[in-house]
């Protein structure tokens, strides 16, 4: 990937030390912080203004990874109008805040034990719609976190997401979909979910 936080923000030096030994609750604070901060999102505007304006997927702008192994992951999401993810889980518990335009998040319950493979039985718990005004949404782990997140909205919409490290994962076990395994190297990358 290109460089993708400016040596302009102060943010750039501090990302990878502050992600390493960061907890949920840390993340909801930081990813507010973050998403508060005008120039953080600025330094992306270059990006943006290449992003398609309507596509089926969002699309990851920049990815700061925590300089080790067990460290968290931060994305900023861009979303073309009609973009949406697949009902999806997650190896790890998940913040994400919008940051610009409006998202739909749907959640959703387990009903099955995991017992057939690649098949899960569920049920919509929930429907929110947020913007920049409303704060940080977070899923925990596989069964904790299965949700679909989409942009209906009449413009593109920007989304910050951080991701603790991956739990143990074993696919025979709590699978709903697949996850993202790596981030090519491009500017712009499509989200595979």
């Amino acid at each position: 990937m290109q460089t993708i936080f400016s040596p302009r923000s102060a943010w750039s030096r501090e990302f990878p030390r502050r992600m390493e030994p960061i907890e949920c609750d840390e993340a909801v604070a930081l990813v507010e912080r973050i998403a508060r901060d005008a120039s953080f999102l600025h330094q992306f505007r270059p990006l943006v203004k290449r992003a398609p304006r309507n596509a089926a997927e969002p699309i990851i702008l920049a990815t700061c990874l925590a300089a080790g192994a067990s460290g968290a992951a931060l994305h900023l999401f861009y979303w073309p109008i009609g973009a949406s993810t697949p009902i999806h889980d997650h190896t790890s518990w998940g913040v994400y805040q919008c940051v610009g335009g409006a998202l739909v998040e749907d959640r959703y319950t387990r009903l099955d034990g995991g017992e057939q493979p690649e098949t899960a039985h569920l049920r919509k718990r929930w429907r929110r719609r947020w913007n920049d005004r409303d704060g940080a949404s977070t899923v925990g782990a596989y069964a904790k976190g299965i949700h679909r997140i989409a942009n209906y909205s009449s413009r593109p919409s920007l989304s910050l997401h951080m991701y603790g490290p991956r739990m143990g994962y074993d696919p025979r076990r709590d699978f709903v979909c697949d996850r993202i395994e790596e981030l090519p190297e491009m500017g712009i990358v499509q989200l595979v979910v």
